[in-house]
């Protein structure tokens, strides 16, 4: 919702607080096949099928290292008006992984990117504060899957300092009092 919010705040108050929805597209409905086939998988279930699925598993821990799957969260920060809410989708020691579907692998984010990308500093931070809280950094990355021409995957990894998470989770916060208050919720 941060994303959105923060691209085009009247789509997030027509989509989040007016409840209008679109159903998912055919790439949308892929990216949520593909995660299927890899939550299964590291769950300890079957290898995937899907050869977009299959390509990034040598980039993927052994499953004995493996320490969640589409592992919930919730984080309530004493300055944020609503707690943050999320799933991860691969937890290992001291990294946390997304998994993402993509056209084109020109769509990568760059490490300038993910340092200030929302969901790499929530991620980190929850993982900071409840995973691992002795650890002074995280390692997150994106793990691309593409979904057009031959399969492969690519991966966008950065190691953020417990400073660097705090700084971004201070955007974080500005962002969610202004959400707060363009849903008339000002005083949560």
């Amino acid at each position: 919702q941060i994303k959105t919010y923060r691209r085009c705040n009247i789509r997030w108050y027509w989509e989040k607080i007016e409840g209008h929805t679109t159903p998912p597209t055919k790439a949308m409905q892929l990216g949520t096949d593909v995660h299927t086939e890899l939550e299964t998988y590291l769950l300890g279930g079957a290898e995937p099928t899907n050869p977009i699925a299959r390509a990034g598993l040598d980039r993927l821990p052994e499953l004995a290292n493996v320490q969640g799957v589409e592992a919930r969260f919730r984080l309530q920060l004493p300055e944020s008006p609503w707690p943050i809410v999320g799933v991860i989708d691969l937890v290992e020691p001291g990294r946390i992984t997304d998994h993402k579907t993509t056209s084109n692998l020109r769509y990568m984010r760059s490490e300038e990117e993910l340092r200030v990308d929302p969901q790499a500093i929530i991620y980190s931070a929850h993982a900071l504060l409840n995973l691992w809280p002795e650890a002074t950094e995280i390692t997150f990355r994106h793990l691309y899957y593409l979904t057009r021409g031959k399969p492969r995957a690519e991966e966008a990894e950065i190691t953020l300092t417990r400073d660097e998470v705090n700084e971004g989770l201070a955007a974080v916060v500005k962002t969610i009092h202004n959400m707060a208050r363009d849903a008339g919720q000002e005083a949560l």
